[in-house]
């Protein structure tokens, strides 16, 4: 009998089609290439050789510790500015420096370098030998320290 209850109910519906399965993450990964601290390329931008690393943290230690600390902020910038975090990291230490000693050209100037440190490290764009100070202009160049331009030499490709 029609309507009667029993069997009006709706027909199974299909089991919903499943996507493939995918492969497990780890599948996904290629094997990684050791990184070298001398190899000059875009990706050795990203991660700072040891070196520098400790370079630039021992000038930032001796501006921490100095009556005068700008030579060693200058430095610091000057080992600083192939790598975006170390760049970016002295320009705010000059910018709190700045503002300490109530400076109001330089914390401007360093905002305005804040901006412009990483993406000028990670494109390579940066004024080799620019204190990094409001003394400079933001694009002049100068010549480096010879120390720190060999240095520089070992871990970038700035012959």
């Amino acid at each position: 009998m029609i309507g009667d209850g029993i069997n009006d109910a709706p027909a199974p519906a299909e089991s919903p089609t499943l996507p493939p399965t995918r492969p497990a993450p780890h599948q996904f990964r290629q094997e990684r290439q050791p990184m070298s601290d001398v190899t000059p390329s875009t990706s050795s931008r990203w991660r700072t050789p040891i070196e520098i690393r400790t370079l630039i943290d021992t000038e930032l230690g001796a501006a921490r510790r100095s009556d005068d600390p700008w030579p060693a902020l200058e430095r610091a910038h000057l080992l600083s500015q192939p790598w975006a975090w170390p760049h970016t990291r002295v320009h705010a230490l000059m910018l709190a420096i700045a503002i300490r000693q109530r400076d109001l050209r330089e914390a401007i100037g360093q905002l305005v370098r804040l901006c412009v440190a990483g993406p000028g490290s990670l494109t390579g764009r940066y004024p080799a030998g620019n204190t990094g100070r409001t003394t400079m202009a933001l694009t002049e160049t100068a010549d480096v320290a010879d120390d720190i331009s060999a240095v520089l030499r070992r871990h970038t490709s700035q012959k």
